[in-house]
């Protein structure tokens, strides 16, 4: 099996780290929190951590810190189809496929390996990270990618996509 596309999405509301951080001040959990609490949501947020904007599928900002486990899954429920689909739709650009030609699909990443989906099988499963071959594999917290060193081969005989968030180079 190969990868043979790569396909991405996010929100497309972004907002800076100064602005989450100032909504934030103002917000229901900001006032439930502990003073030690608060400390840490502030170096987040108004650290030097690399991080710059970050994207939300929201509506507004306030929205980012209702955090009741319905409101997130509500949230969840309609957003993450649709990121789904723009992600699938440039993986099977990228790879030049339609979807008919594709046997499995890279649907998450962990620190420890990715899951894939077998299309025909309908099962899904972990590819540990340690049994990857090539030289070495790095998971990034942050943009949850799994980068590592080996070289990508296409075949006519069986076709694999990546619609998730791995990176390989």
């Amino acid at each position: 099996m190969f990868i043979i596309g790569l396909g991405t999405a996010a929100p497309p509301q972004r907002y800076s780290q100064q602005e989450c951080w100032e909504v934030f001040q103002h917000s229901t959990l900001s006032k439930q929190l502990n003073p030690r609490g608060r400390a840490i949501v502030k170096k987040v947020l108004t650290g030097n951590n690399g991080i710059v904007t970050r994207h939300f599928a929201l509506e507004n900002l306030q929205e980012a810190f209702e955090l009741s486990s319905d409101v997130l899954h509500a949230r969840f429920r309609k957003q993450a189809p649709l990121l789904a689909v723009q992600a699938a739709r440039r993986a099977l650009a990228d790879a030049g496929c339609e979807p008919g030609q594709i046997d499995a699909l890279i649907i998450s990443t962990t620190k420890f390996g990715f899951f894939v989906e077998l299309e025909s099988m309908f099962i899904e499963g972990l590819v540990p990270i340690d049994t990857l071959p090539g030289d070495r594999y790095v998971y990034h917290e942050n943009t949850r990618t799994i980068i590592g060193i080996f070289r990508v081969q296409r075949s006519k005989a069986r076709k694999s996509l990546c619609s998730g968030t791995m990176s390989m180079q």
